[in-house]
């Protein structure tokens, strides 16, 4: 008798069942270091944002002997009496050409522009460019582990770094008497006093690497912000992403590492660093922080970037951030 062979054509149900279950395991393994090898990226690349911004501070420095200021104040830039009666309140001079240095008025995220090759940028100056550089996303602003670098609507691009403003100082008016920021001795980015009615005087604060007592390698330059999900996803209420990041000195390009009692020289509370929070939104966020784990990364005066923990030593964060500091700092935890 001839035997015949016969082959299966198909899986069973409970073969294929196995097999997706196998599948389902391994991915759930392989997940997380997808994840983990992602995040190490962006976080690298971050990193690397930070450094070109100060080496771009170190740049402006030596070109004008100063580092970028912190401009205007916002509510200055939008006050008529202000922007009208003194170009120094604003971004174009009375030429129609954007000022430079200690007389600009919008943030050092718009100063540095010339220094990270977006010379076409800064210098925009036809009817419509103040709204067109507020809209224009720059990559090396952003933090890839948080967004992409696109505008917020109309609200403008919002940038994921801050400068370096020490202590909070938790008002401000367009009251004559109350135009000297508390921390003028000790931010690495200072705003600039408006001062009278008419005329108004344009007093900016400068710093240079000079003026740092700290040290820089030991002095916080830029770090990363705080911003809640509900903002990084779009929200335009959060005091401190509302605000294009081009524009003068706010909570959208500035943020603080501690708060005084109300006399500066009284005791300063630390203000940590924090990861994002999960709130819907963050009123009056002044924190530094990021969408990292464990810690951000910061820049500090010197050119090296470094990471900070969550965690950090309420008073080493504060010496590190005050470039007034004559007392010892360990780092060790950087």
């Amino acid at each position: 008798m001839t035997q015949r062979s016969f082959r299966r054509s198909a899986f069973t149900l409970i073969e294929l069942l196995v097999v997706m279950a196998i599948i389902a395991t391994l991915i759930g393994l392989l997940l997380p270091a997808v994840q983990k090898v992602r995040e190490a990226a962006s976080r690298t690349e971050c990193k690397n944002n930070l450094k070109n911004i100060a080496l771009a501070a170190a740049n402006h420095e030596a070109n004008l002997k100063i580092l970028p200021t912190g401009g205007c104040w916002t509510n200055d830039l939008n006050n008529p009496t202000y922007a009208n009666a003194n170009p120094g309140a604003r971004r174009l001079g009375t030429t129609g050409q954007p000022l430079s240095g200690k007389n600009q008025g919008w943030s050092w995220a718009y100063q540095l522009l010339p220094f990270l090759e977006q010379d076409n940028l800064f210098n925009l100056n036809t009817a419509t460019s103040d709204t067109e550089i507020a809209g224009t996303p720059f990559k090396i602003y952003a933090c890839p582990s948080r967004r992409a670098a696109a505008a917020k609507g109309t609200s403008g691009f919002m940038i994921d770094y801050a400068a370096n403003g020490s202590f909070f100082v938790p008002s401000h008016s367009n009251n004559a008497n109350d135009q000297q920021p508390i921390n003028q001795s000790h931010g690495m980015f200072v705003p600039a006093k408006l001062t009278g009615a008419n005329p108004v005087n344009f007093t900016p604060t400068t710093v240079s690497l000079g003026r740092i007592r700290n040290g820089t390698s030991n002095t916080v330059l830029i770090a990363e912000k705080s911003v809640s999900f509900a903002a990084a996803a779009g929200d335009t209420t959060e005091d401190g992403d509302n605000l294009a990041g081009y524009y003068g000195y706010g909570n959208h390009s500035v943020r603080y590492s501690g708060i005084p009692s109300g006399n500066p020289n009284n005791p300063v509370t630390p203000l940590l660093p924090r990861a994002d929070p999960r709130d819907p939104v963050v009123s009056n966020n002044v924190y530094f922080g990021s969408s990292h784990t464990s810690s951000m990364n910061v820049a500090f005066a010197d050119g090296h970037v470094g990471q900070v923990t969550y965690s950090v030593d309420g008073n080493v964060w504060l010496k590190v951030s005050d470039r007034s500091n004559t007392l010892p700092v360990d780092t060790s935890d950087f």
